[in-house]
């Protein structure tokens, strides 16, 4: 599918998280993203509060993960993160999805880890589980996506980009699982650019990406648009 770099924009969650990050950073993804009105941003969590004062009134969400990236913490920790960041501003919840409950078969609990995070926050926030879709089989991507659904996530989301890419093939998976009861996001790097346009054939809403990538992308996209639009 064709898009324009509007639209592009408006699915992209962007922002800065790598272990140096800088206030000068975050500064430079709040403005990148009241430039182009993306979606939402992401910090690193001290800047939590900071960030949310900044985006007031803008429109633009402000959203980053409550727990480690391989879900470990118990959920009490993830309770307590989720309410305490959505007292300091934070307007999206990412959660992941307890990747040693999972391979080690215990369904119940992972699924119970989960649904305690969406208790934990307002029915109407939206709340997204990251479930690391390069480590899991496709058997097991049709069980987490499913688990997601029954535990009221509105994105399931591929992974964060430590573990591995993400596939056309696992986002396939999840979308004929979840069949339009949640939605899709797909993180970054991608291949090429080719790749967002199959992820949004498939099904994709929102894109996690670098200010850098997004950046990159935006404008491929937008010139590709201009010139099918001018043939």
């Amino acid at each position: 599918m064709m898009i324009d770099g509007k639209k592009f924009a408006s699915m992209c969650d962007i922002g800065t998280f790598h272990a140096l990050s800088t206030k000068a950073e975050v500064d430079n993804s709040i403005r990148i993203a009241k430039q182009y009105n993306v979606c939402s941003i992401y910090t690193p969590k001290c800047f939590c509060k900071y960030a949310a004062d900044e985006l007031r009134g803008s429109g633009i969400n402000l959203e980053f993960s409550i727990c480690a990236s391989t879900g470990h913490d118990d959920i009490e920790h993830k309770v307590y993160g989720a309410k305490r960041y959505v007292e300091l501003g934070l307007t999206e919840v990412e959660t992941y999805l307890n990747l040693s409950f999972f391979k080690s078969k215990m369904y119940k609990e992972a699924y119970e880890d989960i649904l305690a995070v969406r208790k934990a926050i307002p029915e109407d926030m939206v709340l997204k589980c990251i479930i690391q879709t390069p480590v899991l089989t496709d058997e097991e991507l049709r069980i987490a996506s499913q688990m997601c659904v029954d535990a009221g996530v509105n994105f399931v989301k591929t992974g964060n980009a430590t573990m591995g890419l993400t596939t056309t093939h696992a986002v396939e998976i999840i979308a004929n699982t979840i069949q339009d009861k949640a939605q899709i996001k797909a993180t970054c790097p991608f291949v090429n650019v080719q790749t967002i346009y199959d992820f949004v054939d498939l099904g994709v809403t929102r894109f996690g990406i670098s200010v850098g990538e997004f950046l990159e992308y935006y404008n491929i996209i937008e010139n590709n648009f201009r010139e099918g639009r001018q043939n």
